[in-house]
């Protein structure tokens, strides 16, 4: 029974790993420098929406991400909005933010 929650725990870590890889890979290939403003936010909120769905917990992304502990009640104040919307809604606002830019 161990193996299987082993697995479970590797299995979840991996997709961790591969979903900030593909985030960063992404963005690592537009240059950010050319994006208006409203592009900016609209980046700026697609990663809030993914960091939400990858982490589910502020104290979780906190810990994997100390450069972001100064903005923690900013952050907490948005994923609580994030939290009234269902895994659907996410994923529309992330496709519309992607196809925007």
């Amino acid at each position: 029974m161990d193996h299987f929650n082993d697995f479970d725990k590797n299995s979840f870590a991996s997709s961790e790993v591969a979903q900030k890889e593909l985030v960063l890979s992404f963005f690592s290939s537009r240059e950010v420098e050319t994006y208006s403003l409203y592009q900016s936010l609209a980046l700026d909120l697609y990663r809030s929406i993914t960091f939400f769905r990858t982490y589910g917990k502020v104290e979780k992304f906190i810990t994997a991400h100390q450069d972001f502990a100064d903005y923690k009640e900013d952050i907490e104040e948005l994923w609580a909005e994030f939290e009234h919307m269902n895994e659907e809604e996410l994923a529309e606002v992330s496709l519309r933010i992607l196809t925007d830019l």
